[in-house]
């Protein structure tokens, strides 16, 4: 009896291991989309289309490498990495060794993938990650935060967003580079007769942040068109819109030799079925 109980209780040691296995597998995938190691890059275009009602439309494009840089104990004991941002016009020609980098932050726990940007803190990812799932991203950034988005729209821009899960698991083309899981977590989506908003960011796992867009609009004019007749974006004179979109990024997994022209002949060999932004 000793031995058939010593067996039992063995056993049920076992089971509960492999079941806390189980449980700990979703989660290490769901980290992928948030990598957090030293020396991992990624650079973007950052296109930024200006509304100033009275003036021209003003087009600006910059180029921006992300590097995770050195890893540090934050104030609450999480391990957090530096984030060294370098910024250049697209098209030039300056090598990413001669800009000055900004400094910025991101951590990844057991709980959310968090950035900070220019002090302050966003809650990108909460884990783990599950359709159509929301949480309050803006958790640490003051309701009463006011911006002066190119004089359109003096508001508590980051109040009451909701970020939820849109879409998860799913094969998407950005930039003619195909990724075989995705997700995209919308933030904010708002509008009324004079203001709209809309913020919406794809992540790919290993890679991170692949896509952003950022529409911050509005009508400045005594009368404006009924919506029907002018829909947004179009109807704005007033704002932003901005777009992140990937230009390549460091592998660790795969060859070393591997390019972004190979991503991209490796896009077009499997476009068909995915989504072009």
């Amino acid at each position: 009896m000793l031995k058939r109980g010593a067996f039992a209780l063995l056993l049920l040691s076992f089971l509960a291991s492999c079941t806390e296995k189980t449980e700990l597998l979703p989660l290490a995938a769901d980290y992928a989309y948030f990598p957090a190691e030293e020396g991992f890059w990624v650079e973007y275009q950052i296109d930024t289309l200006q509304k100033d009602k009275g003036f021209d439309d003003k087009f600006i494009s910059r180029e921006v490498r992300e590097v995770v840089g050195s890893s540090y104990t934050d104030g609450e004991g999480e391990t957090a990495y530096r984030l060294l941002r370098y910024v250049r016009n697209t098209g030039s020609n300056t090598p990413w060794s001669n800009i000055v980098p900004q400094v910025q932050s991101i951590r990844r726990t057991t709980a959310t993938a968090e950035r900070n940007d220019n002090n302050m803190r966003f809650i990108k990812l909460a884990f783990p990650l599950a359709n159509h799932k929301n949480w309050s991203g803006n958790a640490y950034i003051d309701e009463e935060y006011y911006i002066d988005d190119n004089k359109c729209n003096q508001v508590a821009f980051y109040k009451n967003w909701d970020y939820h899960i849109e879409k998860l698991h799913q094969k998407d083309t950005i930039n003619e580079m195909v990724f075989d899981s995705t997700l995209t977590v919308v933030q904010q989506q708002y509008e009324n007769f004079l203001q709209y908003t809309y913020s919406h960011e794809v992540y790919a796992k290993g890679v991170g942040l692949v896509y952003k867009s950022l529409q911050d609009l509005s009508v400045r004019s005594a009368s404006a068109p009924p919506l029907s007749e002018l829909p947004w974006p179009g109807r704005a004179n007033c704002g932003n819109i901005i777009t992140w979109k990937i230009l390549d990024y460091k592998i660790f997994l795969l060859s070393p030799f591997q390019t972004r022209q190979n991503r991209i002949l490796q896009g077009r060999r499997h476009q068909s079925g995915a989504k072009w932004r």
